[in-house]
This record gives C-alpha cells, structure tokens and sequence, in this order.
C-alpha cells in the first residue's frame, strides 16, 4: 500500500533571508580583495617580486582565521544562541572589512583581515539557525540556499572590489 506523500510545510522566509544574507556577505569578504590587492601591496611599498605572495598571505589570512574561530563560533551560538552569535560575528566582520579597505601598512591589512576571518567563523551556526528553522519536509530546499548566496557573493565581490 502506497503512502501520499505530505506536502512540505513552507520555508522561513525571514531565516531564509537572514542566512542568505550573511552567505552573500561572507563570500564578499572573502573575495573582494583579489581585484584590487596588486595595487594595495604597491601603495605600501613592496616590491614586484614579493607583491605575488604576499597578495597569497593577505587572501589566505582571512580562511585561516575562520578556520580557528568556527568551533568558537559553535560553542557561543550554544552558549548565548544561533541569533546573538550570527549577528555578533555579521557586525564583527563588517567593522572589520571596512578597517581592512583603510589599512596603512601590510601589518594592519594582515592583522584586519584576519580579524575579519575570526569574526566570521559562522557558516556551522548558519546551519544549526537553519535546522532551528525547519522542519525534516523542507530543510533540504532550506540548505539550498546556502551555496546559491556563497556564489552570489563570489560573484559579486570582485565587480566591486574592481570599482574600488
């Protein structure tokens, strides 16, 4: 005997947005650099021979921050909850993008960039909101949502790096 199968309940819209919203923001900070880092490197100084690998360094700060800072991320989210913790490191993150974009030096840009990848460790509290939010009938079409804002964001960000 065949089941009919239940119609999905409907997605949260407001957890939808908030999520897709901060995807799109971290994939921005991730990538915004890359079009404009060449001539940041020159503006300090460096030469054409280190400016390659330092350019590495100054995008690999900022993952390697995020890196150390998730399993912190989780523990305030279970500590304090999903909200407080996603809005902490979304504000966090952005204080310290827009540090980053006025550095002087090599040392600030460094220090600001990894600052804005240990504020934003959050893509395992993104997921615990999102099942917080859902239900088993659509969760599936809810974590959808996370890849489509990241690629927005990876998107994005270097046309407005560029026009920096």
């Amino acid at each position: 005997m065949c089941r009919a199968r239940a119609a999905p309940t409907p997605l949260p819209r407001v957890p939808l947005l908030v999520v897709s919203l901060i995807q799109i923001g971290e994939a921005f900070n991730a990538s915004v650099l890359f079009p404009f880092v060449v001539f940041m490197l020159r503006d300090f100084g460096h030469s054409e021979r280190r400016i390659g690998a330092l350019a590495g360094v100054l995008g690999a700060a900022f993952f390697a921050a995020q890196v150390v800072s998730s399993y912190q991320w989780g523990r305030l989210a279970d500590r304090h909850g999903c909200k407080r913790a996603l809005l902490s490191g979304t504000l966090g993150t952005a204080a310290a993008g827009a540090l980053f974009g006025v550095a002087p030096n090599l040392a600030c840009a460094l220090a600001t960039r990894a600052l804005c990848g240990l504020l934003n460790g959050n893509i395992g509290v993104m997921k615990s909101y999102l099942t917080q939010a859902t239900d088993d009938s659509n969760r599936a079409a809810a974590f959808a949502f996370l890849p489509l804002g990241f690629g927005l964001g990876l998107t994005v960000a270097p046309v407005i790096g560029g026009a920096l």
